[in-house]
Order: C-alpha cells, then structure tokens, then sequence
C-alpha cells in the first residue's frame, strides 16, 4: 500500500456482516397488545397546583392569576414535568431536585415585595438614558 490508500478485503467485509445479528421482524401493530395507559402527569399532579399558585403569587401577583387559571397551569404543568422528570415526585431521582424547587420557591414567596438589591428583579424603573447632544450644524472638524 503507498501513502494512506487503504485496500478493502471484500471476503473480509462480507464474514463481517455475516456475524452481525440482526433485530427481529417486525411485529404486526394490529397484532400486538394495546399499549399500557400513559401516566399523562397523574403523579405530578400532587403537587403541581401548589407550584401553580407559588408562581403566580411569586412572580406575577399584581395579575391576580384567578384559581380557573392557576388550575389550568397546574394541569398542563404535570404532563410537562412527567415528561422531563419520569416516574413522578415519588422517584427517588428526583427528590433532591424537588426538594430544591421547593425550598427555592419558599425562600422567594417568604420575600416576595421585598427589594433584591438585583437590577434584574429590581422593582425600580430603570434609570433614564443620558440627554443627547444638541446638532448645531457645525460640522467641519476642529
């Protein structure tokens, strides 16, 4: 062989593929058993209205976020979190990441209208952008 061209054994390749197992035929969907029901957020369900309510209250209270709505949120967050968090809030996996959500979102409502000292939650209206200079028309340089 010159440089890297490489030659192929074709008897080689072919032993190869020989030996690589295949997956089974594919199954006739008419023909297996229905699927087991999905969960669809039952066990997030639990607690998912009272992050509903801590949201609303900590993060938009001037909405007055109705309890119609809190309840819509909660139900559409369920499935969301099954789907990122499977098994629900009883996993094991998860329950140190609950329990931070938790504590988190405790901490924040137990504070909630005080200031943060953070201008990225700061209540204050941001500060008002300098005046622009006047033209006065005098354009030659100096």
């Amino acid at each position: 062989m010159e440089g890297n061209v490489h030659q192929l054994d074709m008897e080689q390749l072919a032993a190869a593929a020989d030996r690589i197992e295949l997956p089974p035929e594919p199954v006739d969907p008419a023909a297996a058993p229905p699927a087991a029901p999905q969960d669809e957020g039952e066990s997030w369900a639990v607690i998912t209205p009272a992050i509903a309510g801590l949201m609303a209250d900590a993060l938009v209270p001037a909405w007055a976020v109705t309890d119609e709505q809190r309840a819509a949120f909660a139900g559409a967050l369920a499935p969301v979190l099954d789907r990122l968090f499977p098994g629900g809030i009883g996993a094991e996996r998860w329950a140190v990441y609950l329990r931070l959500l938790m504590v988190g979102a405790g901490i924040v409502a137990a504070h909630k209208g005080q200031p943060t000292g953070c201008r990225l939650f700061s209540a204050a209206p941001p500060a008002a952008p300098p005046p622009m200079r006047q033209d006065d028309g005098d354009h030659t340089p100096a």
